[in-house]
């Protein structure tokens, strides 16, 4: 098992993190009393007498407030209340640890604490969220450091808090400075992978931090699913009505863990309030030939009432 030497503070998705151990991808706080609402422990401990009861039942376990799952020679991980995470390393490599701690972990917390964890990456366009979701690969972080190298800020790569304001709004709560691109995606931004680390030895995907983030709460104003069509043009389509719930729905980062947390109700009403204030679009493109410039000067037009752009590429 991993040495404790110390403890490591954090913030992310606006939560507050004491660690037992470095999770390198979040950025540094010094905690105060203040923090104590917000508090997550993620401790190192031993986890090895759920190893049978996890193996029984597909590596994972999920009840209300409760949920803990294996990942083969990496770790078993608990997370409870929305306020404690456990981890009993199966494997040294600090950076496979962490893959998981701050993805199914995050949404593991989230949940438990009745917020909405979004698969998508998030940018601020003239002070509101905009969020690009769609299946893995469909190209949501390429699209969001097209809008970064625009000048415009980063809140999420992967997952996006999503609650709601007393005034009704949906509100995007930033995740933490970090994109995760693959390879082909550095050498199409002609960025040297050489700079960055991979998230994991036997994985050809980077860390890439990004110094334009935006770590305070913003109300999300659009939603973009993204999908490719064997059409040679693009298109486009509003989602209207109740495929915007559904679109939410499907979305949802680890929605298999809802109906055992039992939050299904809760589920639901959020997503209904929600999709009443966020404009969802369809972006079908071709699976090859299309570049990211196309697809931003879509989400340029749609938005045209209410962006301009910072400045042009050369």
């Amino acid at each position: 098992m991993l040495t404790v030497k110390r403890k490591y503070s954090y913030k992310a998705f606006g939560l507050h993190f004491l660690s037992d151990i470095s999770i390198s991808e979040l950025p540094k706080v010094i905690l105060n009393h203040e923090a104590s609402d917000s508090l997550v422990e993620v401790k190192i401990g031993d986890l090895s007498r759920y190893i049978e009861e996890l193996l029984q039942n597909n590596n994972i376990i999920v009840k209300e407030n409760f949920v803990l799952f294996l990942v083969q020679n990496v770790a078993i991980y608990m997370i409870q209340d929305g306020n404690k995470v456990t981890i009993f390393p199966l494997g040294k490599d600090i950076k496979n640890i962490n893959i998981y701690l701050i993805s199914t972990c995050m949404a593991a917390l989230l949940l438990q604490r009745r917020i909405l964890p979004l698969h998508a990456s998030t940018i601020n366009i003239k002070g509101k969220a905009y969020s690009f979701v769609g299946v893995s690969g469909i190209g949501k972080s390429t699209l969001a450091k097209a809008f970064i190298d625009l000048g415009y800020s980063f809140l999420s790569d992967d997952i996006i808090g999503v609650t709601i304001s007393k005034e009704g709004r949906a509100i995007a709560i930033p995740a933490f400075p970090e994109q995760k691109l693959w390879i082909e995606t550095i050498n199409e931004f002609g960025m040297s992978q050489e700079k960055y680390e991979r998230i994991a030895e036997n994985i050809s995907k980077y860390s890439i931090p990004i110094p334009n983030f935006e770590d305070s709460p913003l109300e999300l104003a659009g939603v973009f699913e993204l999908e490719k069509t064997i059409s040679n043009e693009a298109h486009v389509s509003k989602i209207l009505n109740l495929e915007r719930i559904r679109t939410f729905y499907n979305h949802t980062f680890r929605r298999a863990y809802i109906p055992a947390l039992g939050l299904m109700n809760w589920h639901f009403d959020l997503i209904s309030r929600i999709v009443n204030y966020v404009d969802f679009y369809r972006i079908k493109r071709p699976d090859s030939g299309f570049s990211v410039d196309k697809l931003q000067n879509i989400i340029f037009s749609l938005l045209n009432d209410q962006i301009e752009r910072p400045y042009q590429k050369n």
